[in-house]
């Protein structure tokens, strides 16, 4: 196979896993901290925990957004409307294509409302992680929060730019 043909496909993940991890790449975190409350951490236990999470997010985003939802949606736009609008071609007129618009419109309210919501979460619990640091023990829950809004409006004020500049 020649680099040329490769290229695409290959820029394709690439691209797949900035959009993915961007949002699932912090749910390891919270994730971690459940499963230790569970489960005593070992080093064969953090070993295998991290292996199975780093697999299980390589596999499900290489496989399911770069080769199915990418190849897809038209132009490479994958997605949820996209995949509703395949579907409705398919379908006939009735109750299965209400049934995919439901669907379809579940789909894209839990993306926007995760949009909305994973950016105020993941800046707040940085910001309270300053309470760590020595001498800023005592910080107010109102200074934290000032300090988590101030970085997420500065963030936003930015990522007109679009996200690959801000990042």
């Amino acid at each position: 196979m020649n680099q040329s043909a490769a290229a695409p496909w290959w820029k394709g993940v690439i691209k797949s896993f900035g959009l993915v991890f961007g949002d699932i790449g912090t749910s390891p975190i919270y994730t971690l901290t459940v499963i230790f409350v569970l489960t005593k951490p070992t080093y064969d236990n953090v070993l295998g925990i991290l292996s199975l999470i780093f697999w299980t997010m390589t596999i499900l985003v290489t496989a399911e957004y770069s080769w199915l939802a990418m190849n897809l949606g038209r132009k490479g736009e994958g997605g949820t409307i996209v995949l509703k609008e395949i579907l409705a071609r398919l379908l006939k007129p009735g109750r299965k294509i209400a049934f995919v618009g439901f669907l379809s419109f579940l789909g894209v309210s839990l993306l926007l409302g995760d949009g909305v919501i994973t950016p105020a979460i993941s800046i707040l619990a940085a910001v309270e992680g300053m309470v760590l640091i020595p001498g800023l023990e005592n910080l107010h829950q109102g200074t934290l929060i000032l300090i988590a809004a101030v970085i997420a409006v500065v963030l936003f004020v930015f990522q007109f730019k679009g996200t690959d500049k801000v990042a």
